[in-house]
């Protein structure tokens, strides 16, 4: 993997400080942070990609806070990332392939829910999608570049806050 540079490490601290605050208009909020991020097992080849993916995880989790009761908090540390499929060189560039195999999507989170007057729930988690390219792609995979990330975290967000279901 790359070196990774210091403004990677600051991108990180920014983007923590953005999901504390963006989501302070909707019902709930979401605070996120990305702890170690500059370690991350795979979170893209280039400077450019990672910074593109940690952002775009980002905005995905503030966005999570807008189907969350209000007075709900959930605060969530990223622990570590592996996105679907693999970076190969192609002509000078790299490319991400997907081959459905080995190759699935996971995350592993340290999680709290609160509420004010209630005793809240917390975990910690590792959450994949090993058969990603057997179901039905996404909506948004034409729109976003981490659509497999992003459902991974939608079903999480769904199954274990929202409705509360143990993990797997």
């Amino acid at each position: 993997m790359a070196r990774v540079s210091p403004s990677l490490r600051q991108l990180s601290l920014a983007l923590t400080l953005m999901a504390c605050t963006a989501a302070a208009g909707a019902a709930g909020t979401v605070e996120a942070r990305l702890l170690g991020s500059e370690r991350y097992a795979d979170i893209g080849w280039t400077q450019a990609d990672r910074i593109r993916h940690l952002e775009t995880l980002m905005a995905h989790l503030q966005g999570l806070a807008r189907q969350l009761p209000a007075g709900q908090r959930l605060a969530i540390d990223v622990l570590e990332v592996d996105l679907a499929g693999e970076e190969v060189p192609d002509g000078g560039k790299t490319v991400r392939v997907l081959r459905g195999r080995a190759d699935w999507p996971r995350m592993h989170l340290r999680w709290q829910l609160s509420s004010p007057g209630q005793v809240g729930r917390a975990g910690e988690e590792w959450i994949a999608d090993p058969v990603y390219l057997d179901r039905l792609p996404p909506p948004f995979v034409a729109t976003t570049p981490l659509p497999y990330e992003l459902r991974l975290l939608e079903e999480w967000f769904a199954s274990r806050i929202l409705r509360g279901e143990p993990g797997r």
